[in-house]
């Protein structure tokens, strides 16, 4: 028998259950899944996901057709066991109804008295209204909330929220099926499609503290090329994010000291990465697209899944500190803040 001893099991196996194990393992969360069937069915054999989903695709490790966010339904299942295997999280395939019912009770004797819940979900829970695009969005929204619980960043809070975001994203994709033709939706079928548009500028975990709202937070970070002026060469904002952590990235001038006090700073207390772009003539454009005028400073905290979680009006690191510990329910890293205090000692 299976002990219950992975931080994540899933219960049985369709196309959304696998995206969500390979985001799992991709941020070191240890997944169990017990599958009944071969294979995933009742889908056409062509997968067709918009540049949103596709970069995401790519970052976990798929490989996609002619980078079209074109995938078959065989390919997307033998890739994903495949990364799966590779990060040493195992798939039990038609297990015995025995097996299945000692293994779910254990865990949930586990859930009950553990301090460190393992978390279980069922495959067909994980698709939403049928449809993938859709499901695979929320997958992403509940991915990094359970990461940051399992491996101690974030608190139980936190993925509370993740119930809210769905309802934001299934209510948008309602709206949008119903007021789409059939000739529309015969051809989003034919052609892949630009990202829909979602944005989750309602849910609580975002926080706008700007004047300016050519972005909001709750709104995807647009994915513009500018010049990092550190590498010296040209890329798309979203080069600058990761799935595995936030992005905190400050527009506007800083002074050295300033720059490594924030650094410094940031180091040691938050698992985060940070991200610094001066003013430039390269950088005119990117500037003036997120309404950033030369002599400003502005804040974006990038949340894993590319939603914007706070926009500020200048580079704050109270207000930076706020957002992340008492709106996200970020833990501070407390051992390093430790480290840092003994060595001034």
């Amino acid at each position: 028998m299976f002990k219950p001893d992975t931080d994540v099991s899933i219960y049985g196996i369709n196309i959304p259950a696998l995206f969500l194990a390979v985001a799992l393992s991709y941020n070191g969360v240890s997944v169990f899944i017990w599958a009944e069937q071969d294979k995933p069915d009742d889908f056409p054999e062509e997968l067709i996901f918009d540049n949103y989903i596709g970069h995401f695709l790519k970052q976990f490790g798929y490989q996609i057709k002619d980078n079209a966010g074109i995938i078959t339904v065989s390919g997307f299942f033998e890739q994903s066991l495949k990364l799966l295997a590779g990060r040493v999280c195992p798939v039990v395939w038609k297990s015995s109804e025995k097996e299945r019912e000692e293994y779910l009770t254990a865990t949930l004797t586990l859930q009950k008295t553990s301090k460190i819940n393992p978390l279980v979900y069922k495959a067909e829970a994980l698709l939403l209204n049928n449809n993938l695009d859709l499901s695979f969005r929320n997958i992403l929204l509940l991915g990094w909330r359970m990461s940051g619980l399992i491996n101690g960043t974030l608190n139980q809070k936190t993925l509370l929220t993740a119930e809210l975001e769905k309802t934001l994203l299934q209510e948008q994709w309602e709206q949008k099926v119903f007021k789409q033709s059939a000739f529309k939706r015969l051809l989003a079928k034919i052609h892949q499609p630009k990202a829909k548009v979602y944005q989750l500028i309602d849910a609580k975990i975002n926080l706008h503290l700007s004047q300016d709202r050519s972005l909001e937070a709750g709104e995807l970070l647009p994915d513009f090329k500018f010049y990092d002026e550190k590498a010296q060469v040209d890329i798309q904002l979203h080069q600058w994010t990761n799935y595995q952590y936030f992005s905190v990235i400050l527009f506007g001038y800083l002074s050295q000291p300033n720059l490594f006090t924030v650094s410094r700073w940031m180091q040691l207390n938050y698992p985060v990465k940070l991200y610094y772009l001066p003013p430039s003539e390269r950088n005119e454009p990117i500037f003036e697209f997120m309404g950033i005028k030369p002599d400003t400073k502005r804040t974006f905290i990038v949340r894993p899944d590319l939603y914007l979680g706070l926009i500020h009006d200048t580079i704050d690191i109270e207000v930076i500190d706020n957002y992340l510990k008492n709106v996200l329910g970020m833990k501070v890293n407390q051992e390093k803040r430790d480290a840092s205090d003994a060595s001034i000692l």
